[in-house]
């Protein structure tokens, strides 16, 4: 059984003897599927971000709306510059693209640890009736 793949640097096909293959030839095609996701992510985040802005008035929905956007449109571009990557077969806009993504996963990481920190000490009050408490977030 001989299966025909490109050679990532030359373009020329690679004949690979038997149905076992290589981690390298494994990795370049999983790549494109990643690639493909994190795009088709990326436009339900703008979309959520852009309804919290245009649709809720509510404070809290209010804070949420700019980090969406902020990530949905991020996570567009780098994997726009993914889809290129693979499809012309540089290498150095696939690196841009995992360094971009592990940027991105690093943000968000800080972020939610912010949210965790600053939220830690309490701050609501207990609900009337309910186990949990009531937060108010106050515009100054």
């Amino acid at each position: 059984m001989c299966m025909c793949l490109f050679d990532w640097k030359m373009n020329q096909p690679v004949h690979n003897e038997g149905s076992r293959l290589t981690r390298a030839t494994q990795s370049i095609q999983i790549l494109p599927i990643i690639i493909l996701l994190t795009l088709l992510l990326s436009v339900p985040l703008v979309v959520v971000g852009l309804w919290l802005a245009f649709r809720h008035n509510i404070d809290c929905l209010i804070f949420l709306e700019g980090p969406a956007i902020f990530v949905g449109i991020t996570l567009f571009l780098t994997s726009i510059v993914g889809v290129v990557g693979v499809t012309k077969r540089k290498l150095v806009l696939i690196w841009a693209y995992i360094i971009m993504l592990l940027f991105l996963l690093l943000l968000l990481f800080c972020f939610t640890l912010f949210g965790f920190l600053v939220s830690i000490g309490g701050g609501g009050h207990k609900a009337q009736n309910y186990m949990f408490k009531e937060y108010q977030i106050d515009r100054r």
